[in-house]
Protein backbone atom coordinates (compact mmCIF):
# COMPACT_ATOMS: atom_id res chain seq x y z
CA UNK A 1 0.00 0.00 0.00
CA UNK A 2 1.29 3.46 -0.82
CA UNK A 3 1.91 5.64 2.18
CA UNK A 4 1.72 9.39 1.74
CA UNK A 5 3.46 11.58 4.29
CA UNK A 6 2.31 15.18 4.08
CA UNK A 7 3.89 17.93 6.06
CA UNK A 8 3.85 21.68 6.09
CA UNK A 9 6.46 23.90 7.61
CA UNK A 10 5.56 26.84 9.75
CA UNK A 11 8.40 29.07 10.86
CA UNK A 12 6.80 30.39 14.01
CA UNK A 13 8.26 31.84 17.16
CA UNK A 14 8.60 29.15 19.76
CA UNK A 15 9.72 31.76 22.22
CA UNK A 16 10.28 35.45 21.78
CA UNK A 17 10.59 38.84 23.35
CA UNK A 18 11.05 39.13 27.11
CA UNK A 19 10.44 35.39 27.65
CA UNK A 20 14.05 34.80 26.59
CA UNK A 21 15.77 37.57 28.48
CA UNK A 22 16.37 35.60 31.70
CA UNK A 23 18.37 32.74 30.21
CA UNK A 24 21.81 34.17 30.92
CA UNK A 25 23.24 31.28 32.93
CA UNK A 26 23.89 27.56 32.51
CA UNK A 27 21.38 26.76 35.23
CA UNK A 28 18.59 28.69 33.49
CA UNK A 29 19.30 27.41 29.97
CA UNK A 30 16.30 26.87 27.67
CA UNK A 31 15.96 23.13 26.98
CA UNK A 32 15.64 22.10 23.35
CA UNK A 33 15.54 18.70 21.60
CA UNK A 34 17.14 18.43 18.18
CA UNK A 35 14.82 17.20 15.44
CA UNK A 36 14.31 17.47 11.70
CA UNK A 37 13.45 21.01 10.48
CA UNK A 38 13.03 22.74 13.82
CA UNK A 39 11.42 26.16 13.67
CA UNK A 40 13.47 29.15 14.68
CA UNK A 41 13.53 30.85 18.04
CA UNK A 42 12.71 34.35 16.83
CA UNK A 43 14.08 37.68 18.04
CA UNK A 44 16.43 36.39 20.73
CA UNK A 45 18.19 39.33 22.37
CA UNK A 46 21.36 39.26 24.47
CA UNK A 47 20.60 41.57 27.40
CA UNK A 48 21.49 39.56 30.51
CA UNK A 49 24.83 39.38 32.28
CA UNK A 50 26.89 36.27 31.72
CA UNK A 51 27.91 34.66 35.01
CA UNK A 52 29.42 31.49 33.55
CA UNK A 53 32.36 31.87 35.93
CA UNK A 54 35.26 31.47 33.53
CA UNK A 55 33.92 28.26 32.01
CA UNK A 56 35.73 28.95 28.75
CA UNK A 57 39.05 30.76 29.11
CA UNK A 58 39.39 31.02 25.35
CA UNK A 59 36.20 33.05 24.98
CA UNK A 60 35.73 36.55 26.50
CA UNK A 61 34.20 36.23 29.96
CA UNK A 62 34.74 39.25 32.14
CA UNK A 63 31.44 38.99 34.03
CA UNK A 64 29.85 41.81 32.05
CA UNK A 65 29.25 40.04 28.74
CA UNK A 66 25.69 39.68 27.51
CA UNK A 67 24.78 36.01 27.19
CA UNK A 68 22.17 33.45 26.40
CA UNK A 69 22.25 29.69 27.15
CA UNK A 70 20.47 26.72 25.54
CA UNK A 71 20.52 23.11 26.73
CA UNK A 72 20.29 21.03 23.55
CA UNK A 73 19.63 17.28 23.39
CA UNK A 74 21.04 15.35 20.43
CA UNK A 75 18.89 12.18 20.21
CA UNK A 76 20.23 8.68 19.66
CA UNK A 77 20.84 7.92 15.99
CA UNK A 78 21.87 11.48 15.10
CA UNK A 79 25.34 12.17 13.82
CA UNK A 80 25.71 15.67 15.18
CA UNK A 81 24.27 19.11 15.84
CA UNK A 82 23.46 21.70 13.22
CA UNK A 83 23.05 25.31 14.39
CA UNK A 84 21.43 27.87 12.08
CA UNK A 85 21.36 31.64 12.57
CA UNK A 86 19.33 34.27 10.74
CA UNK A 87 18.44 37.97 11.03
CA UNK A 88 21.52 38.79 13.09
CA UNK A 89 21.72 42.38 14.32
CA UNK A 90 25.04 42.94 16.08
CA UNK A 91 25.41 46.48 17.37
CA UNK A 92 29.05 45.99 18.37
CA UNK A 93 30.30 45.07 14.91
CA UNK A 94 31.82 42.01 13.31
CA UNK A 95 33.71 39.50 15.41
CA UNK A 96 31.98 40.10 18.73
CA UNK A 97 29.04 37.65 18.60
CA UNK A 98 30.40 34.30 19.80
CA UNK A 99 29.13 30.74 20.35
CA UNK A 100 30.60 27.98 22.51
CA UNK A 101 29.29 24.44 23.10
CA UNK A 102 29.90 22.32 26.21
CA UNK A 103 29.18 18.81 27.37
CA UNK A 104 28.77 17.74 30.98
CA UNK A 105 26.73 19.43 33.69
CA UNK A 106 26.57 22.99 34.99
CA UNK A 107 29.58 23.53 37.20
CA UNK A 108 31.51 20.70 35.50
CA UNK A 109 31.41 21.58 31.80
CA UNK A 110 33.81 20.35 29.12
CA UNK A 111 34.39 22.60 26.11
CA UNK A 112 33.48 20.99 22.77
CA UNK A 113 33.42 24.14 20.62
CA UNK A 114 35.15 27.31 21.76
CA UNK A 115 34.28 30.85 20.76
CA UNK A 116 32.95 30.34 17.23
CA UNK A 117 32.38 33.72 15.55
CA UNK A 118 28.78 34.21 14.37
CA UNK A 119 28.39 37.39 12.37
CA UNK A 120 26.79 36.61 9.03
CA UNK A 121 23.04 36.41 8.40
CA UNK A 122 22.26 32.84 7.39
CA UNK A 123 25.30 31.43 9.22
CA UNK A 124 25.21 27.66 9.62
CA UNK A 125 27.47 25.42 11.70
CA UNK A 126 27.63 21.64 11.90
CA UNK A 127 29.40 19.83 14.72
CA UNK A 128 29.84 16.02 14.76
CA UNK A 129 28.72 15.44 18.34
CA UNK A 130 27.69 12.14 19.88
CA UNK A 131 24.09 11.78 21.13
CA UNK A 132 23.63 13.41 24.52
CA UNK A 133 23.02 16.76 26.24
CA UNK A 134 25.00 19.89 25.38
CA UNK A 135 24.99 23.49 26.52
CA UNK A 136 25.18 26.22 23.86
CA UNK A 137 26.44 29.58 25.17
CA UNK A 138 26.01 32.70 23.06
CA UNK A 139 27.72 35.92 24.12
CA UNK A 140 28.50 39.40 22.89
CA UNK A 141 32.07 40.24 23.75
CA UNK A 142 31.52 43.98 24.09
CA UNK A 143 28.17 44.06 25.92
CA UNK A 144 26.29 45.63 22.98
CA UNK A 145 22.80 44.29 22.26
CA UNK A 146 22.70 41.47 19.73
CA UNK A 147 19.46 40.14 18.22
CA UNK A 148 19.14 36.97 16.17
CA UNK A 149 17.01 33.98 15.19
CA UNK A 150 18.39 30.51 15.93
CA UNK A 151 17.41 26.91 15.16
CA UNK A 152 18.94 23.57 16.16
CA UNK A 153 18.45 20.72 13.67
CA UNK A 154 19.55 17.12 13.32
CA UNK A 155 21.79 15.82 10.57
CA UNK A 156 20.12 12.53 9.62
CA UNK A 157 20.18 11.73 5.93
CA UNK A 158 22.76 14.37 5.13
CA UNK A 159 25.32 11.84 3.96
CA UNK A 160 25.02 8.77 1.70
CA UNK A 161 26.78 6.80 4.44
CA UNK A 162 24.01 7.72 6.92
CA UNK A 163 20.76 7.64 4.91
CA UNK A 164 17.22 7.62 6.25
CA UNK A 165 15.58 4.18 5.76
CA UNK A 166 12.80 4.91 3.30
CA UNK A 167 10.68 1.89 4.24
CA UNK A 168 9.90 3.42 7.62
CA UNK A 169 10.33 7.10 6.77
CA UNK A 170 8.30 9.48 8.90
CA UNK A 171 8.68 13.00 10.20
CA UNK A 172 9.28 16.38 8.65
CA UNK A 173 11.87 16.51 5.88
CA UNK A 174 13.77 19.54 4.68
CA UNK A 175 17.26 20.56 3.63
CA UNK A 176 17.56 23.73 5.72
CA UNK A 177 20.64 22.38 7.48
CA UNK A 178 21.75 19.82 4.89
CA UNK A 179 25.31 19.91 3.62
CA UNK A 180 25.05 16.60 1.78
CA UNK A 181 27.43 16.44 -1.14
CA UNK A 182 28.72 12.89 -0.80
CA UNK A 183 27.60 11.97 -4.32
CA UNK A 184 28.26 15.30 -6.03
CA UNK A 185 30.10 13.88 -9.02
CA UNK A 186 27.62 14.37 -11.80
CA UNK A 187 25.67 11.23 -10.96
CA UNK A 188 22.40 12.54 -12.39
CA UNK A 189 23.47 13.10 -15.94
CA UNK A 190 21.34 16.23 -16.16
CA UNK A 191 20.53 18.50 -13.19
CA UNK A 192 22.15 17.47 -9.88
CA UNK A 193 25.23 19.58 -10.49
CA UNK A 194 24.60 21.60 -7.31
CA UNK A 195 24.13 18.62 -5.00
CA UNK A 196 25.29 20.52 -1.94
CA UNK A 197 22.20 20.38 0.28
CA UNK A 198 20.83 16.90 -0.35
CA UNK A 199 18.91 14.47 1.85
CA UNK A 200 19.56 10.75 1.24
CA UNK A 201 17.13 7.87 1.77
CA UNK A 202 17.98 4.17 1.47
CA UNK A 203 15.68 1.44 0.16
CA UNK A 204 15.71 -2.09 -1.22
CA UNK A 205 13.94 -3.54 -4.24
CA UNK A 206 13.19 -7.28 -4.19
CA UNK A 207 10.71 -9.74 -5.67
CA UNK A 208 7.92 -8.42 -3.44
CA UNK A 209 8.33 -4.79 -4.55
CA UNK A 210 5.54 -3.27 -6.62
CA UNK A 211 6.83 -2.21 -10.03
CA UNK A 212 7.27 0.37 -11.32
CA UNK A 213 8.62 2.03 -8.19
CA UNK A 214 7.21 5.53 -7.65
CA UNK A 215 8.47 8.54 -5.73
CA UNK A 216 6.82 11.89 -5.24
CA UNK A 217 7.41 15.19 -3.45
CA UNK A 218 4.20 16.76 -2.17
CA UNK A 219 3.18 19.90 -0.27
CA UNK A 220 6.47 21.47 -1.29
CA UNK A 221 7.54 24.70 0.41
CA UNK A 222 10.53 25.98 -1.54
CA UNK A 223 11.98 29.28 -2.67
CA UNK A 224 12.84 27.67 -6.00
CA UNK A 225 12.48 24.16 -7.35
CA UNK A 226 13.52 20.64 -6.39
CA UNK A 227 14.98 17.52 -7.96
CA UNK A 228 15.01 13.81 -7.10
CA UNK A 229 17.17 10.94 -8.28
CA UNK A 230 17.68 7.23 -7.60
CA UNK A 231 21.29 6.06 -7.60
CA UNK A 232 23.27 2.99 -6.58
CA UNK A 233 24.86 2.80 -3.13
CA UNK A 234 28.25 3.61 -4.67
CA UNK A 235 26.79 6.84 -6.10
CA UNK A 236 26.78 5.57 -9.68
CA UNK A 237 23.81 5.96 -11.98
CA UNK A 238 21.18 3.22 -12.17
CA UNK A 239 20.37 1.18 -15.26
CA UNK A 240 16.71 0.11 -15.13
CA UNK A 241 15.16 -3.18 -16.22
CA UNK A 242 14.74 -1.78 -19.73
CA UNK A 243 18.45 -1.01 -20.08
CA UNK A 244 17.99 2.76 -19.69
CA UNK A 245 20.44 4.78 -17.60
CA UNK A 246 18.26 6.86 -15.32
CA UNK A 247 18.52 10.63 -15.03
CA UNK A 248 17.28 12.85 -12.23
CA UNK A 249 13.87 14.50 -12.39
CA UNK A 250 14.46 18.25 -12.36
CA UNK A 251 12.47 21.43 -11.82
CA UNK A 252 9.84 20.05 -9.41
CA UNK A 253 7.88 23.11 -8.35
CA UNK A 254 5.43 23.79 -5.54
CA UNK A 255 2.11 22.18 -6.46
CA UNK A 256 3.65 19.69 -8.89
CA UNK A 257 1.56 16.54 -9.46
CA UNK A 258 2.89 13.43 -7.72
CA UNK A 259 4.59 11.04 -8.37
CA UNK A 260 7.32 12.75 -10.34
CA UNK A 261 9.74 9.81 -10.52
CA UNK A 262 8.78 6.38 -11.87
CA UNK A 263 11.19 3.56 -12.72
CA UNK A 264 11.25 -0.20 -13.23
CA UNK A 265 14.20 -1.04 -10.98
CA UNK A 266 16.20 -4.28 -10.79
CA UNK A 267 16.44 -5.99 -7.41
CA UNK A 268 19.06 -4.37 -5.22
CA UNK A 269 19.88 -1.63 -2.72
CA UNK A 270 19.54 2.03 -3.67
CA UNK A 271 19.71 5.64 -2.50
CA UNK A 272 17.03 8.22 -3.19
CA UNK A 273 18.37 11.79 -3.29
CA UNK A 274 16.11 14.77 -2.65
CA UNK A 275 17.77 18.08 -3.42
CA UNK A 276 16.99 21.75 -3.75
CA UNK A 277 18.06 22.86 -7.21
CA UNK A 278 20.94 25.36 -7.14
CA UNK A 279 21.06 25.27 -3.34
CA UNK A 280 17.37 26.10 -2.81
CA UNK A 281 16.17 25.46 0.75
CA UNK A 282 12.94 23.45 0.77
CA UNK A 283 10.60 21.30 2.84
CA UNK A 284 8.42 18.52 1.49
CA UNK A 285 6.14 15.60 2.03
CA UNK A 286 7.23 12.27 0.59
CA UNK A 287 5.20 9.57 -1.11
CA UNK A 288 6.42 6.25 -2.47
CA UNK A 289 5.34 2.72 -3.23
CA UNK A 290 8.34 1.67 -1.12
CA UNK A 291 6.98 3.21 2.09
CA UNK A 292 4.79 0.67 3.84
CA UNK A 293 2.19 1.89 6.28
CA UNK A 294 0.69 -0.09 9.12
CA UNK A 295 -2.59 -1.84 8.28
CA UNK A 296 -5.90 -0.86 9.83
CA UNK A 297 -6.39 -3.14 12.83
CA UNK A 298 -9.96 -2.04 13.48
CA UNK A 299 -12.14 -5.12 14.02
CA UNK A 300 -9.22 -7.53 13.63
CA UNK A 301 -9.40 -10.61 15.88
CA UNK A 302 -6.11 -12.54 15.73
CA UNK A 303 -6.32 -16.31 15.61
CA UNK A 304 -5.30 -18.34 18.65
CA UNK A 305 -2.87 -21.24 18.76
CA UNK A 306 -4.12 -24.76 18.03
CA UNK A 307 -3.73 -27.44 20.73
CA UNK A 308 -2.46 -30.58 19.01
CA UNK A 309 -2.21 -32.69 22.18
CA UNK A 310 -2.14 -32.14 25.92
CA UNK A 311 0.61 -33.62 28.00
CA UNK A 312 -0.13 -36.86 29.89
CA UNK A 313 1.53 -38.99 32.55
CA UNK A 314 0.87 -42.56 33.73
CA UNK A 315 4.12 -43.20 35.56
CA UNK A 316 4.37 -42.83 39.33
CA UNK A 317 6.90 -40.10 40.18
CA UNK A 318 7.42 -39.28 36.51
CA UNK A 319 6.90 -36.09 34.51
CA UNK A 320 4.12 -35.23 32.04
CA UNK A 321 5.08 -35.45 28.36
CA UNK A 322 3.58 -35.30 24.90
CA UNK A 323 2.03 -31.84 24.91
CA UNK A 324 2.14 -29.81 21.70
CA UNK A 325 0.48 -26.86 20.01
CA UNK A 326 0.95 -25.16 16.66
CA UNK A 327 0.42 -21.82 14.97
CA UNK A 328 -2.99 -21.29 13.40
CA UNK A 329 -3.21 -22.11 9.71
CA UNK A 330 -4.91 -18.72 9.14
CA UNK A 331 -3.66 -15.91 11.40
CA UNK A 332 -6.33 -13.31 10.52
CA UNK A 333 -3.51 -10.73 10.45
CA UNK A 334 -3.74 -8.21 7.57
CA UNK A 335 -0.91 -7.70 5.11
CA UNK A 336 1.90 -5.71 6.69
CA UNK A 337 1.58 -7.35 10.10
CA UNK A 338 2.80 -10.50 11.83
CA UNK A 339 1.15 -12.77 14.41
CA UNK A 340 2.89 -12.62 17.79
CA UNK A 341 2.50 -14.75 20.92
CA UNK A 342 2.67 -14.07 24.66
CA UNK A 343 2.71 -16.55 27.56
CA UNK A 344 0.64 -15.64 30.63
CA UNK A 345 0.55 -11.95 29.69
CA UNK A 346 4.30 -11.65 29.13
CA UNK A 347 6.26 -10.09 26.28
CA UNK A 348 4.98 -10.68 22.76
CA UNK A 349 7.23 -12.39 20.23
CA UNK A 350 6.84 -13.65 16.69
CA UNK A 351 8.40 -16.95 17.79
CA UNK A 352 5.88 -19.66 18.71
CA UNK A 353 6.58 -20.65 22.34
CA UNK A 354 7.19 -24.25 23.38
CA UNK A 355 4.46 -26.23 25.13
CA UNK A 356 5.17 -26.47 28.85
CA UNK A 357 4.38 -30.11 29.75
CA UNK A 358 4.52 -29.51 33.50
CA UNK A 359 2.57 -26.26 34.02
CA UNK A 360 -0.65 -24.97 32.50
CA UNK A 361 -0.20 -21.67 30.63
CA UNK A 362 -2.40 -19.25 28.72
CA UNK A 363 -1.15 -18.28 25.25
CA UNK A 364 -2.53 -15.07 23.71
CA UNK A 365 -1.85 -13.59 20.28
CA UNK A 366 -1.89 -10.24 18.52
CA UNK A 367 -1.16 -8.89 15.02
CA UNK A 368 1.81 -6.49 15.13
CA UNK A 369 2.74 -3.95 12.44
CA UNK A 370 5.88 -4.88 10.51
CA UNK A 371 7.11 -1.29 10.10
CA UNK A 372 6.03 0.24 13.40
CA UNK A 373 6.19 -2.21 16.28
CA UNK A 374 4.26 0.15 18.53
CA UNK A 375 1.12 -0.49 16.46
CA UNK A 376 -0.83 -3.72 16.95
CA UNK A 377 -4.29 -5.25 17.02
CA UNK A 378 -6.26 -6.14 20.12
CA UNK A 379 -5.13 -9.26 22.00
CA UNK A 380 -6.92 -12.56 21.46
CA UNK A 381 -8.97 -14.33 24.13
CA UNK A 382 -6.19 -16.89 24.47
CA UNK A 383 -5.96 -20.65 24.93
CA UNK A 384 -5.04 -22.32 28.24
CA UNK A 385 -3.25 -25.65 28.19
CA UNK A 386 -4.40 -28.55 30.41
CA UNK A 387 -1.27 -30.45 31.33
CA UNK A 388 -1.21 -34.04 32.55
CA UNK A 389 -0.79 -35.05 36.21
CA UNK A 390 1.43 -37.97 37.16
CA UNK A 391 -0.19 -40.47 39.58
CA UNK A 392 0.88 -40.47 43.21
CA UNK A 393 -0.23 -42.26 46.35
CA UNK A 394 -1.61 -38.98 47.70
CA UNK A 395 -3.60 -37.48 44.84
CA UNK A 396 -7.00 -38.69 46.04
CA UNK A 397 -7.61 -40.57 42.79
CA UNK A 398 -7.49 -44.34 42.10
CA UNK A 399 -5.04 -44.47 39.21
CA UNK A 400 -1.76 -45.95 38.08
CA UNK A 401 -2.61 -49.57 38.97
CA UNK A 402 -3.97 -48.78 42.42
CA UNK A 403 -6.61 -51.21 43.74
CA UNK A 404 -8.09 -48.53 45.90
CA UNK A 405 -7.85 -44.78 46.27
CA UNK A 406 -4.13 -44.10 46.85
CA UNK A 407 -3.52 -47.73 47.95
CA UNK A 408 -2.76 -51.15 46.58
CA UNK A 409 -1.12 -52.06 43.32
CA UNK A 410 2.61 -52.08 42.58
CA UNK A 411 3.40 -48.56 43.86
CA UNK A 412 1.23 -47.81 46.90
CA UNK A 413 0.87 -49.51 50.27
CA UNK A 414 -1.70 -52.20 50.84
CA UNK A 415 -5.23 -51.09 51.32
CA UNK A 416 -6.68 -51.54 54.85
CA UNK A 417 -8.55 -54.85 55.36
CA UNK A 418 -12.30 -54.46 55.17
CA UNK A 419 -14.38 -55.62 58.17
CA UNK A 420 -16.26 -58.85 57.32
CA UNK A 421 -20.02 -58.57 57.73
CA UNK A 422 -21.53 -61.25 60.11
CA UNK A 423 -25.07 -62.48 60.47
CA UNK A 424 -26.88 -64.46 63.17
CA UNK A 425 -28.55 -64.06 66.50
CA UNK A 426 -26.71 -63.35 69.69
CA UNK A 427 -28.27 -63.92 73.04
CA UNK A 428 -27.07 -62.07 75.98
CA UNK A 429 -27.26 -63.10 79.57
Amino acid sequence: MKKIIIFCIALVALYGGNELFAQGTCATAIEYTVQECNSYFLDVTLTTTDDSGGVDVNCPDDGANEAYWFKVTVPAGNSGLDVNFDNITNGSGAGNFKMSIYSGACGALTTEVSCESVNVVGSEFFYPLAPGDYFVRLINATSSNTEFDIAFNDYLGDNPANPIPLETASGLYCNFSAQGDGCANGVSGNCLFTEDNSIYYSFTVDASTTQPVEFGLENIVCAGDMQIQVINLDCTRVVDNNGTTLNAVCDILTGAASPQYTADLPNGDYLLIVDGDSGDLCSWGLSSTIIVECPDFTGITPADIVIDSESTCTTFGGAPTGGAYSAPAVTNCPTGSTLEYAVDGGTFSATLPTYNDATSETITTRCNCDTDTSMSSSVSAGVTTMVGVCPTCTDGVMNGGETGIDCGGPDCGACAAACAASSGTFEGQ
